[in-house]
């Protein structure tokens, strides 16, 4: 993804085939054929559908949506380059005071700085999908495309790691950016009084109070002026069940659903995201609720290659399209500023 590029929550960006890589997937058809450029045994125009196919096959693949995986919603990103090994954070902290002046022949208290950087690592995910010689003749005969299906099971198993590292880690690597945002340590979970699937919506809203006052206390109202004063809520599926659950109000005043009662009840309160990752994602396989603002002063992560799917490569009777991602993990800056809440 370029500096510049935005992010939809649910896709990534499109990347095509460029004219070089085109040009050499091109050769390869002509290779797997066992045809020179010249050979009239096969029409030219032939071998080039099935080099246009594998890459429209690719774009479509890269179209495809996945909206169930919100790891990358959840946790903004930041620009990086592909070729980075590592990635850096420095922390900047003050030292001194200022004081009265009682006296201007006095020396006024000096005020300095210093700086401790922590460096990171990137994970990389792959997988490859083939098509086969078969394949590309049928679809010419058919002059039908390709079917992209499992040039879009490739991505999404990519897609599926990326967001499993988001919230859970990655158990593979070491460094506390691949602990995962459900699994940070040094932060002390609090308690739901009753679990969601049979509480009010009094005392829903009871537990989010208890987060966001924890988070008031804890950074000492910082956390108010993050993300514009709004907080977004990550819960697992019975939590999410739960507050869709339709309430009725009183006499006159229609129905709603207790989300509606949240959001009234608590202005700071931006959006709720649901994640499968959050169920059983506390100690004792608990369900986990996270209460977070979006800022990346407070959290962010670097995928410098969203989805990258190489020119395909002739492998005895079929092509081979190797894809490939890499990711930096979650950084997580101001880990005070984030709140847990599991489920008894």
């Amino acid at each position: 993804m370029s500096d510049n590029q935005e992010f939809v929550p649910g896709t990534l960006p499109i990347v095509r085939l460029d004219s070089a890589r085109y040009r050499r997937a091109v050769h390869r058809a002509y290779d797997l054929m066992n045809l020179g450029e010249g050979d009239d045994r096969r029409d030219a125009s032939e071998v080039e559908f099935m080099a246009r196919s594998l890459t429209e096959v690719e774009a479509r693949a890269l179209e495809k949506r996945f909206p169930s995986l919100v790891g990358r919603s959840l946790v903004p990103l930041k620009p990086s380059s592909e070729g980075a090994q590592y990635h850096t954070f420095r922390e900047k902290t003050d030292v001194g005071s200022a004081a009265l002046i009682s006296n201007y022949a006095d020396d006024l208290p000096s005020v300095s700085g210093y700086e401790s950087e922590t460096g990171f690592g990137f994970a990389a995910y792959g997988a490859s999908y083939n098509v086969s010689v078969q394949d590309l003749r049928a679809a010419r005969h058919a002059n039908q495309p390709l079917d992209s299906a499992d040039a879009e099971r490739a991505r999404k198993v990519i897609e599926r790691q990326i967001d499993s590292a988001i919230m859970l880690g990655e158990p593979k690597k070491s460094g506390d950016n691949f602990k995962g945002l459900a699994k940070l340590s040094g932060i002390t979970p609090l308690a739901a009084g009753t679990a969601w699937a049979t509480a009010t919506a009094q005392q829903i809203v009871a537990d989010l109070a208890a987060m966001y006052n924890k988070l008031l206390v804890d950074t000492n109202g910082v956390v108010a002026d993050m993300a514009g004063g709004k907080l977004t809520l990550a819960v697992g599926t019975a939590q999410y069940s739960a507050l869709t659950k339709p309430i009725f109000f009183g006499s006159g005043d229609g129905a709603g659903t207790i989300w509606n009662l949240v959001k009234a009840s608590c202005p700071w309160l931006d959006e709720v995201f649901h994640s499968v990752r959050l169920n059983g994602a506390a100690p004792a396989a608990k369900d986990r609720t996270i209460l977070l603002p979006r800022d990346p002063d407070v959290l962010y992560t670097k995928i410098p290659i969203d989805f990258y799917a190489h020119a395909p490569q002739a492998r005895n009777l079929a092509f081979v399209t190797n894809c490939e991602s890499r990711f930096g993990g979650v950084v997580v800056v101001r880990q005070k500023m984030i709140a847990y809440l599991d489920q008894p």
